[in-house]
């Protein structure tokens, strides 16, 4: 597994706990933020938790995905282990015809 695979689906987890922590708990300063200040004015308080929950479904379903390495059928893995541009890394910098990589005897 990717690290980057590792970090982007553990954040997912991490924000999906606490947006779930948002909506059952007795926090209330989330609900401040403008959008669901008019969600809480239109529907009441509790959509705007329904909201919160439902956000909180959506991460962890993405960090579950994330991690488990699910893609869909057009998405590919890198070929190198150490991501995409593995190769591209691993060549010297080269501008004008000098490469960077190696040291210059004078």
């Amino acid at each position: 597994m990717n690290p980057d695979e590792i970090l982007v689906g553990s954040l997912a987890l991490v924000f999906a706990v606490v947006s779930f922590s948002i909506g059952v708990g007795p926090w209330s300063a989330p609900y401040q933020l403008r959008t669901f200040q008019a969600v809480a004015k239109r529907y009441g308080k509790s959509a705007a938790r329904l909201i919160w929950i439902l956000i909180s479904i959506g991460l962890l379903v993405i960090g579950v995905a994330v991690l488990l390495g699910l893609r869909p059928s057009y998405a590919k893995l890198s070929a190198g282990p150490r991501g995409f541009y593995a190769e591209w890394r691993d060549t010297p910098f080269e501008v004008g015809g000098t490469s960077f990589s190696k040291p210059r005897s004078v």
